[in-house]
């Protein structure tokens, strides 16, 4: 939304200049527009045609309301000077398109979930479990080199159904749409307790938020493990969640190594696979090494 502020403004001012060769300015009421607000568009000018700005290039992507104006006078080192201030309330007409993109990317988590689920796991499933006797045979017959070769197949095709049924749990865990947040988190952290380390977890308020939100919490709190998991070498991680009003705060903590440019590159190594950020519900993030 503040790409289309900063284009309605600038288009704004241009025509504003253009009509009344004015010394111009505008500016907004706030730094930052969270999703749902109603900014206040400013703007001054030294002279203004009688019947004010002209909002229509904002129009394509604003409801454009409250329209005001006053004139105001200074009087500065003796010289008398005048300009008009116009104040107008711009309602983005296209706030629900960050939402709709969070809801439609679970979706399609939702979609290639299910078909992985019931096709490719169950066929390679099935097919392990059908080559199983055809071993057993061989081995029954002598034939130890094919018996071999056969179970080594059979061994890689259930690595793979392992692989891809903890992909599943990746792209949409169970746990988060029947259970909550707090119970997919701590089956996100499970496998750091496995490996030993001391995990601790607190979630406070998380039913206060909308599915799409505890999705997007998930998914933040999942990268941030995974580094850990493949980095940190950490004896000690904490994931913390609190919500105050309708904002949600992950904090994800370990005492490993921390991260750092990559040897002659210069570059930090940056997460990868997960192209859904804080950013696609109007938040943020950071993180400190």
């Amino acid at each position: 939304m503040r790409r289309w502020a900063r284009f309605g403004v600038a288009s704004l001012l241009t025509l504003f200049v253009l009509a009344a060769n004015a010394q111009t300015r505008a500016w907004l009421d706030r730094d930052r527009i969270a999703l749902g607000e109603t900014p206040t568009l400013n703007i001054q000018a030294d002279q203004a045609p009688a019947t004010g700005p002209d909002y229509s290039p904002l129009l394509r992507d604003f409801d454009v309301s409250g329209n005001s104006s006053s004139r105001q006078f200074e009087l500065v080192n003796g010289v008398a000077s005048q300009h008009m201030l116009f104040a107008v309330a711009l309602q983005p007409k296209r706030e629900g398109l960050l939402a709709n993109a969070v809801t439609s990317s679970r979706r399609e988590r939702r979609r290639v979930a299910s078909y992985l689920h019931d096709g490719p796991v169950q066929e390679l499933a099935g097919l392990a479990f059908s080559l199983a006797p055809v071993a057993d045979d061989a081995a029954s017959r002598g034939a130890e080199r094919e018996a071999t070769v056969v179970r080594t197949v059979i061994d890689r095709l259930r690595g793979t159904v392992r692989d891809l049924r903890a992909l599943l749990v990746d792209l949409h865990p169970p746990t988060l749409a029947s259970a909550g947040l707090d119970a997919a988190l701590r089956d996100l952290v499970s496998p750091l307790s496995a490996r030993g380390t001391k995990v601790e977890l607190r979630v406070d308020g998380d039913e206060r938020l909308d599915p799409d939100t505890q999705a997007l919490v998930y998914r933040v709190a999942q990268e941030a493990v995974r580094n850990v998991i493949g980095y940190a070498d950490a004896s000690n991680v904490s994931v913390e969640v609190g919500v105050v009003d309708s904002t949600a705060r992950l904090l994800v903590a370990d005492d490993g190594r921390g991260f750092g440019p990559a040897p002659g590159s210069g570059q930090v190594p940056d997460s990868q696979g997960d192209d859904d950020g804080p950013q696609d519900l109007d938040g943020t993030d950071s993180q400190d090494s």
